[in-house]
């Protein structure tokens, strides 16, 4: 009888907590409370000067939540979840988003942000290859979960129940890259949400 009620209460418990996570405003709460968002958008700005203005897109936007780092007629945000696109759409009325994925070589600089944990392999591989030179990426990237806290493994946990994720070690990003072509401008350390920031030409 315990064991049933510890189960059920788990079981009520996950389905709560991925309502939360599946429902664009509380998920925009959620990054507020913890990601350093202001710093983050700091340290993006700063790379963003050492870039030429160019045509943006932002690879999996989600909520839109970085989009005001980028000029409103340079900026395209891309997410497959349409009610993410439809949230995006209401918070920044001045920018364009879409759910059908776009050509990316039409774009000059792709943004990744923290979404390739999301993407198998083969779908990373598919990205890099049709690129041409010249692109700049900036990726936003995940370390492997065993350098995090209990709270962050359960972060990952709820992210693979909803979505496919995969953390990555970094080298297994920095291979890939550089057998498409990528070359290291910079590197920036997000500490407190464990986070990487890369900044690559594609030559």
């Amino acid at each position: 009888m315990e064991l049933s009620l510890i189960r059920t209460t788990i079981k009520v418990f996950k389905s709560i907590l991925l309502s939360v996570i599946n429902n664009p405003a509380w998920n925009v709460r959620i990054q507020q409370r913890l990601r350093p968002l202001k710093k983050h958008k700091i340290i993006l700005a700063e790379l963003l000067r050492e870039i030429p203005r160019a045509r943006v897109l932002d690879y999996g936007c989600g909520e839109g939540i970085f989009a005001d780092c980028f000029a409103p007629d340079k900026y395209l945000g891309y997410d497959p979840e349409p009610k993410r696109i439809d949230y995006a759409k209401k918070q920044f009325p001045e920018y364009s988003f879409t759910a059908q994925k776009p050509n990316l070589n039409d774009f000059d600089l792709l943004f990744f942000n923290n979404v390739w944990h999301h993407l198998t392999e083969a779908q990373i591989k598919n990205l890099l290859r049709g690129l041409t030179a010249g692109k700049i990426a900036l990726l936003e990237l995940k370390p492997p979960s065993e350098q995090r806290g209990v709270f962050f493994k359960l972060i990952l946990w709820l992210e693979a129940k909803t979505h496919y994720s995969r953390p990555r070690k970094a080298s297994f990003y920095n291979e890939l890259l550089k057998r498409h072509g990528f070359t290291l401008q910079q590197n920036r350390d997000l500490e407190r949400f464990f986070l990487q920031l890369y900044c690559l030409r594609k030559v």
